[in-house]
């Protein structure tokens, strides 16, 4: 596993962060509080007794087009560690050394398929680890995982619904799309669906965040968003 300690320099971004977005900020959506999504979100009952662990790139904190970190408050017993902070890593390896069944979702060449992960571990309690960062930077994150930990990737997915920010390539989703997904190729029909209107919550909150709002009259207006 390829590693470098950046801790130092991490907490002291997020130091930064905190300073100048702790009180403006919704320290669970990662919006301006005026903005803020919470309380129009619901946790989710995870029948599929699954668990998602957030693994967050330092540089993603409180990033207002950030998705990912609405999981831990949608999905039941998931959590969020910051890569770039040894001792978080460490916390995320620690949580997962009695676990079994652990996969890190990311579209690599030697990924195998999610549906082919799942379908081989039928009935079994999961462990899903969701890179959060750049695409240019998800390498990092991989590397400093262990490698028996199985690379699965979504395929086919289709197009990514975001719009409050450029994916990289076509065919990639965000981080609140993909454990969206990941529910859906584990049967939680009602997951998904409660997922994606997060998704779309946030996507539009942030759109507005951001003063693009002649954009979303327009992705409204063409439907963008409709989940049917």
């Amino acid at each position: 596993m390829e590693q470098k300690d950046n801790t130092e320099h991490a907490k002291h971004y997020i130091s930064v962060i905190d300073g100048y977005k702790s009180e403006r900020w919704c320290e669970d959506c990662w919006l301006l509080k005026h903005l803020c999504i919470c309380s129009n979100l619901a946790s989710l009952s995870n029948p599929t007794n699954s668990t998602f662990h957030l693994f967050l790139h330092y540089k993603e904190y409180m990033r207002t087009s950030n998705t990912g970190i609405l999981i831990k408050k949608l999905i039941q017993g998931s959590d969020v560690h910051i890569w770039g902070i040894e001792e978080e890593r460490q916390k995320l390896l620690k949580k997962l050394e009695t676990q079994e069944n652990i996969c890190v979702l990311y579209p690599g060449d030697k990924s195998i398929p999610l549906e082919t992960w799942i379908e081989n571990r039928k009935g079994l309690a999961k462990d899903f680890i969701l890179l959060d960062s750049t695409w240019n930077q998800g390498r990092k994150l991989l590397n400093c995982l262990p490698e028996n930990f199985t690379r699965v990737k979504i395929v086919n997915p289709g197009d990514s619904l975001i719009k409050c920010k450029k994916q990289a390539n076509k065919g990639y989703l965000s981080t609140l799309e993909c454990a969206a997904y990941i529910l859906k190729a584990l049967g939680d029909a009602a997951g998904f669906e409660g997922i994606m209107k997060a998704f779309v919550m946030k996507d539009k909150a942030a759109l507005k965040q951001t003063n693009k709002h002649s954009l979303l009259k327009s992705l409204e207006e063409s439907k963008h968003y409709d989940l049917n």
